[in-house]
């Protein structure tokens, strides 16, 4: 009885200060939202998004997401976030539990609403020096051109200016990543490697596949070896080196713009 009573007292107390059941639901509830919007999205984003995806999400290493949440919607993008799917090179993030993932969602679709990196070049005269600089040898536009380097159909769509630039002047820099690879992701695509045989054969050529026991080069012809690596004396990776050349100093800054204006076109079907 004594029990009874202590427990009686004890929520006339708790009414009298607002505190019953229903306002300490309600309290929680309020601490859960305010706890929500303490979450930073843009420093998400930045820590963990925007290495591969620009830090605005117009491309890196990995492709233009700035219209993603519209087109994919919050749900599917949070299941991607969590459950990743099949042929993609990116990590996953469970541990980051709904509260965050929703945080870098909000602000994906805040990317979204804003305008797109300014492209000031003239893409009909970047045409013609993508056609004159002999691009179409290695890349391929709506189906005509070479395999040697990635499909620019979508490249537009893909990567923003400032990745496009990056790669017109240093292409070995900031190299894309290989989802055809993603078993061990993230994998860097186009890397160029140098190998030696033990009969002193040496090939230059960017990595196409590779294992623990083989390693599949294409050189500048667009012949393929395929390499077993106990025969080999000698192989290494060429940091910062590309098949692709430097426009630095091969075309001026006007014609870099155009070239970019010509590249950020190519959004492919629409």
């Amino acid at each position: 009885m004594i029990m009874i009573r202590s427990l009686c007292a004890a929520m006339l107390i708790f009414t009298a200060w607002g505190l019953g059941p229903q306002p300490l639901a309600a309290a929680a509830q309020a601490g859960d939202k305010q706890a929500q919007a303490s979450i930073d999205g843009k420093a998400l984003f930045e820590g963990t998004c925007a290495g591969c995806h620009g830090i605005d999400g117009s491309g890196g290493t990995g492709p233009s997401i700035r219209q993603q949440a519209a087109t994919m919607g919050a749900d599917s993008i949070i299941s991607f976030l969590k459950n990743g799917f099949i042929g993609s090179a990116m990590p996953t993030y469970p541990q980051f539990g709904d509260a965050r993932l929703q945080a870098i969602v909000d602000y994906l679709e805040s990317l979204g609403r804003e305008g797109a990196s300014l492209v000031t070049g003239d893409p009909a005269k970047g045409k013609e020096i993508y056609a004159s600089s002999g691009c179409a040898k290695c890349h391929i536009v709506g189906g005509e051109g070479g395999n040697l380097g990635p499909d620019l159909s979508r490249i537009g769509a893909e990567r923003g200016v400032a990745a496009l630039r990056d790669a017109l002047v240093q292409p070995g820099a900031n190299l894309p990543l290989d989802i055809a690879l993603a078993e061990r992701a993230p994998y860097t695509a186009f890397v160029l490697y140098h190998a030696v045989t033990k009969d002193g054969h040496e090939i230059t050529g960017m990595r196409v596949n590779e294992d623990s026991f083989s390693i599949q080069l294409k050189d500048a012809n667009g012949k393929l070896y395929s390499l077993d690596k106990l025969r080999l004396q000698k192989l290494e990776a060429l940091p910062g080196k590309s098949m692709m050349p430097s426009f630095k100093d091969t075309l001026s800054a006007t014609q870099i713009n155009d070239l970019l204006g010509y590249l950020a076109s190519l959004k492919g079907a629409q």
